[in-house]
């Protein structure tokens, strides 16, 4: 079942102009069937914080997290270690119960004044968004979406950055771009790699509500 899941998953990203990812371009695959296994061949497992799974009407089984759950993949020094620095397409199926002024769905981040480097897919209050710094920009460009996402409701959410381009995309509709960026990732000296929160040096939101397919993978 999950396998007909993923293939719809990327059958929705190919309606946008994106590549069908070849398994060694899939840099992290979680299915979220039970466990924080890495279903791509670098097997980056990560490790569950109250996170539970359920069986939902819609997309099967998947995470359900309750605004205390996370999943850490890769933490401390560097926990950007194997994630695309070039080029980069994070996506994910995700429901939202309640929101945070800053949440989080998957990202490698710290936001802390000065000190802005990395990605995070999340939302921005009630409208998803995706951030991210490069090296020749040195800050932040946070997109987000032209309109709220409803509570409770399943919506496919995906990002590309090229090198030049960053784009949000939702439900395979465009919602917003820039080319504010350039150049390489900059990822943070230390952070977390983590699914379900927004995490850095001096914040920690948690996702409330669902996710499940969450992909990153190293081509647009």
């Amino acid at each position: 079942m999950k396998k007909i899941v993923l293939f719809i998953t990327l059958v929705a990203n190919i309606a946008f102009g994106q590549f069908l990812p070849s398994e060694n371009e899939i840099t992290s695959f979680y299915k979220l069937d039970g466990d924080a296994n890495d279903a791509s061949v670098y097997l980056k497992h990560g490790t569950i914080s109250e996170v539970t799974f359920k069986n939902d009407e819609v997309r099967g089984e998947v995470g359900a997290y309750n605004n205390l759950a996370y999943i850490d993949i890769q933490t401390g020094t560097p926990a950007s270690s194997g994630l695309p620095y070039q080029h980069i397409t994070v996506a994910g199926w995700v429901k939202v119960d309640d929101y945070d002024t800053w949440g989080g769905f998957i990202g490698c981040i710290q936001d802390n004044g000065s000190d802005e480097s990395g990605w995070v897919l999340g939302t921005r209050g009630q409208r998803f968004s995706i951030g991210l710094a490069s090296v020749n920009n040195g800050q932040l460009t946070y997109l987000e979406d032209t309109e709220d996402f409803m509570l409770g409701q399943w919506y496919h959410v995906a990002a590309t950055y090229n090198g030049s381009s960053l784009k949000l995309f939702v439900n395979g509709i465009e919602k917003a771009s820039s080319n504010a960026q350039s150049g390489a990732i900059e990822y943070p000296t230390s952070s977390w790699f983590t699914i379900g929160r927004y995490k850095d040096d001096n914040e920690d939101n948690r996702h409330h509500g669902d996710l499940d397919n969450v992909l990153v993978w190293k081509k647009h």
